[in-house]
């Protein structure tokens, strides 16, 4: 059953921080927390070193979401790379290996998207 036949009414993030926490406003710190009344989570346990744990700590903090969804978003990033360049095995695969000068225009291409990305998100 899609999500918007269970919810009856307006959709309203869910607070779970403590009562001494402060408030954010923000719209991505919303989606953060009404993520786990939306989407279907399953809880794993993982292990980490101490090194990437700490760094994941800190980005998740400045970022200002959870260790847990830093991760998430983090591997579905990296589960999106994975699948481009499968991707692009694939397309080798029928229409030949790109050539250095493809590869040059794609490279350009993708850093202009991403410089472009930079600079709407900023």
């Amino acid at each position: 059953m899609p999500v918007r036949e269970r919810v009856k009414g307006p959709i309203r993030p869910v607070d779970m921080r403590p009562h001494s926490a402060p408030r954010r406003r923000s719209v991505d710190q919303c989606y953060q927390r009404c993520y786990h009344y939306l989407m279907g989570v399953i809880k794993r346990s993982v292990s980490l070193d101490d090194y990437v744990a700490e760094q994941v700590e800190a980005a998740a903090d400045a970022d200002g979401v959870s260790f847990s969804s830093w991760l998430s978003s983090a591997a579905e990033h990296r589960l999106l790379l994975r699948e481009g360049l499968s991707g692009i095995r694939d397309w080798e695969a029928d229409a030949g290996q790109l050539t250095t000068e493809e590869r040059a225009v794609g490279e350009a291409l993708l850093d202009r998207l991403l410089s472009d990305q930079t600079a709407k998100s900023a």
